[in-house]
């Protein structure tokens, strides 16, 4: 009766259901060994896969790729976040050490914290590399402000262990092992690593609340890189946040030397505020090396701080009274500040020391010049050039003086030399300021020669604008290939009787643009003429022993051009003759590999283009057109399936980023249709999507996939997400199809016709009309097909034209024959 009674009576234990999507003020930590606490899940996604392991352990297994994985319990504003990230895997080998050291690079990959993670378009993240640098960056709205570059890490405190066996084991046991601990705190952020405070900054870029997340980045020196979050600990109450960033705001202490990494850091951001408080302060604690005081000097003179930078060198040149590198600031200093008289008596006062300095023979030089002394301030700045020839402004200014002195030819001789290397250098911005400076002056100044390779060289730079994403370059910068192309072919014509070549890649560039469009004449002739006319035998013992390949100084490239060009007009035996000569100057020549398997292919010579385009994968293991090609290949040698397996592990794991394994699973999703294997295009498709949403090409595949199995409100609703204006006639077909399978044969029809209106290619116009021919079959509307059916064959005359002639007479030629 009681225990009835008991039951009765008996509260009910009620589950809370909790809303994670909420903001949560608690103490929450983990060692990741208890699954009730652990809030991160094991997951696998593109490219990436967690597991708990000795802690959360976060593995990135191709390159160039940056991924988390987000604790979903929870959202925080003002947090203190600590944990110890274990690097030991990812711990670089000593040559791949040694090779970042020299490219001042981070390290081979870096692992930390996202916090206030909105979304991957808005949130903050921390990483710190294994190279020991650490880095903070804001997203906002899908855009990253670095508010803080790669900053050396603060080294671990030494251990207060006397016993010098035991801190040996010590060491050895937290090797890799990094603790890492940051607050934010409203707007103020700060990191404290390896037990010191390493970084306190405003910032406001994100003040929402967001979730957190372990995250990881790598780049091209390892394909796989891991590390392990070993413990983590948040705190979000209020007011135990609030104490600890009063306590640590109050009682912050960042060593000098420090301060000046952070200077750096902040300055290679180009925010050159916090840079400057941070030298300040490094300042008031006291500095004593000699690159400190240098910098800090620079940064005070960008500002224009002139009283403080003297103040500073003159503290400097008491620690370091003779040293070089403090002598030229204070000259620079002098300049700036307008004290010229002073510097006078200052290089004169330190002229022995100075006299292998590039930056006090220019300061010099811009003395004499102001005083018209062009003379010697030409010697000064040819001193300067000569100490220092990687910098052409002392020629530039050397040049200048030329001019001064009236020597316009020496002068313009001297200004071509210096368009030259920043052509070589890649730096159009000075190469077009020289060329409008050289055009400005009396075209005979330049010799024939350097007046021939003037046009050259301006040819190439408006070919390589016309090309090339050119953002850096001034919009009254940007040109056209036809622009490229006449100042090609006057260079062409004024080397045609000299039968001298002095720009071989000018001429593959003409030569490009002219196969481009159509006249393959022309650029079968420039070509030509490049190889005759550049091949420079040496003259050698070994020369004479026709056995040994003669070198030849004609680029590779025009060698792989004229190969295709005699292929593309049916010349297989010269093309091959051609590509051969290619790979007697680089017999792993991965392009040349290329163009000679394809032509095996097109000659249907399948073993020679089998093992051509093993060698040429080889060394172009990433590239589409000769996956294509490989794929068509291993088609035609009934291995298929074998060439996608090939291709879709590299889609997986390749590092060249999202948009190469998007086009690449593209690829491989149109070879499964080709073995009718429609769920498996199917899959690859969408996998593709998900990298590139809006890529046209796999949108109109997909959606003609969709038409095939009768799918046609699917394809529909693909093709919406193809934007913009102007559509390719691709599109319209499909879109044409669309309409036709629904039943809307005036729409479909409507959708033709306009494309008809638009479209130039001959090709796709008698696309077009093929498709409008069976859609008027197919409505009887045989008066419009006869028609077409002439405008059809007055363009082309080929297998899909008699195919579609012969449809025609079919349907014509059939009776009704009555049952009765």
């Amino acid at each position: 009766m009681f225990s009835f009674l008991k039951r009765v009576f008996k509260s009910k234990n009620k589950v809370a259901v909790q809303d994670f999507e909420q903001s949560a003020f608690e103490n929450w930590a983990s060692s990741f060994s208890n699954p009730e606490t652990r809030r991160f899940i094991e997951e696998e996604g593109d490219g990436y896969k967690t597991q708990f392991n000795k802690g959360l352990e976060l593995q990135l297994l191709r390159k160039n790729l940056y991924a988390w994985t987000v604790n979903p319990q929870f959202q925080y504003k003002n947090l203190i976040l600590q944990g110890t990230i274990d690097f030991s895997k990812t711990n670089l080998s000593k040559r791949l050490a040694n090779k970042l050291s020299q490219d001042a690079q981070a390290g081979s990959a870096a692992f930390g914290f996202l916090f206030r993670y909105v979304d991957e378009a808005n949130h903050l993240s921390f990483l710190i590399s294994n190279q020991g640098f650490f880095r903070l960056d804001a997203y906002f709205n899908g855009n990253q402000f670095p508010l803080i570059g790669w900053t050396k890490c603060p080294p671990p405190p030494r251990s207060l262990n006397k016993n010098k066996e035991s801190e040996t084991k010590e060491t050895k046991k937290t090797l890799g092992k990094i603790p890492l601990t940051i607050l934010a705190y409203e707007t103020k952020i700060a990191a404290i690593i390896n037990g010191r405070l390493a970084l306190m900054l405003d910032d406001d870029t994100v003040q929402s609340e967001g979730y957190i997340a372990f995250a990881g980045q790598n780049w091209t020196s390892e394909e796989v890189s891991q590390a392990s979050l070993l413990n983590i600990s948040l705190e979000s109450r209020q007011m135990q946040v609030s104490a600890f960033a009063s306590d640590l705001i109050e009682n912050a202490y960042i060593p000098s030397d420090a301060r000046i990494q952070l200077a750096l850091s902040y300055a290679a951001v180009s925010r050159m505020v916090p840079a400057l408080i941070e030298v300040k302060k490094a300042l008031n604690q006291g500095i004593s090396k000699c690159a400190d005081y240098v910098f800090a000097a620079r940064l005070l003179m960008s500002q224009k701080l002139y009283d403080e930078a003297e103040s500073l060198l003159h503290k400097a040149k008491e620690h370091f009274p003779n040293k070089i590198e403090i002598i030229e600031e204070d000259a620079a200093l002098l300049y700036l500040w307008g004290r010229y008289n002073e510097l006078s008596n200052f290089l004169a006062l330190h002229s022995e020391i100075t006299k292998d300095s590039s930056r006090i023979a220019s300061l010099k030089a811009h003395l004499f010049a102001m005083r018209f002394s062009y003379t010697e301030a030409l010697n000064h700045y040819l001193h300067a050039s000569r100490l220092a020839p990687e910098e052409r402004e002392h020629l530039e200014n050397a040049s200048q003086m030329l001019d001064a002195l009236q020597k316009p030819t020496e002068a313009q001789e001297m200004r071509f030399s210096i368009l030259k290397d920043s052509f070589e250098k890649n730096d159009f911005q000075s190469f077009y300021s020289l060329l409008e400076i050289i055009n400005s002056k009396d075209a005979k100044l330049l010799s024939k020669k350097h007046t021939t390779e003037l046009l050259a060289l301006e040819g190439l730079s408006l070919f390589y604008i016309a090309t090339a994403n050119t953002e850096h370059i001034d919009s009254e910068r940007k040109t056209n290939k036809d622009t490229a192309k006449k100042t090609l072919q006057k260079y062409y014509k004024s080397i045609q009787k000299e039968k001298t070549c002095f720009n071989k890649e000018a001429l593959v560039r003409l030569a490009s643009i002219l196969k481009e469009e159509g006249e393959t004449k022309k650029a079968i002739e420039v070509l030509e003429f490049c190889i005759e006319n550049a091949n420079e035998k040496k003259q050698s013992k070994q020369s004479e022993d026709s056995s040994i390949p003669t070198e030849n100084n004609c680029s590779l490239e025009a060698y792989r051009e004229l190969s295709e060009l005699y292929a593309g007009i049916g010349e297989v035996e010269k093309s091959l003759e051609t590509i051969n000569e290619a790979l007697r100057i680089k017999a792993d020549d991965g392009w040349s590999l290329y163009i000679k398997a394809h032509i095996f292919f097109s000659t249907e010579r399948w073993d020679e283009a089998y093992e051509t385009i093993f060698a040429c994968l080889a060394v172009l293991e990433e590239e589409l057109a000769v996956l294509d090609l490989y794929c068509k290949i291993m088609e035609k040698k009934n291995k298929l399936p074998q060439a996608l397996g090939t291709l879709e592990a590299i889609a997986k794991q390749s590092g060249a980023g999202s948009d190469f394994r998007s086009d690449a699973l593209h690829l491989a999703a149109n070879y499964y249709l080709v073995l009718s294997n429609n769920k498996k295009a199917e899959q690859l498709y969408k996998k593709a999507l998900a990298l590139k949403p809006r890529d046209e090409n796999l949108l109109c595949d997909y959606a003609s996939l969709c038409i095939d199995l009768e799918r046609i409100n699917e394809a529909d609703a693909l093709m919406s997400n193809i934007l913009g204006e102007t559509k390719t006639p691709r599109v319209f077909q499909i879109l044409a199809s669309i309409s036709a399978k629904k039943g809307d044969f005036v729409r479909s029809e409507i959708i033709l016709k306009q494309a008809l209106d638009e479209t130039i290619s001959d090709y796709w116009r008698v696309s077009l009309l093929i498709d409008l021919i069976h859609l008027y079959l197919f409505t009887n509307k045989t008066k419009q097909v006869e028609n077409l059916l002439d405008e059809v064959v007055s363009i082309e005359e080929s297998e899909r034209t008699l195919a579609l002639q012969n449809e025609i007479r079919e349907k014509n030629q059939r009776k009704i024959i009555c049952a009765l």
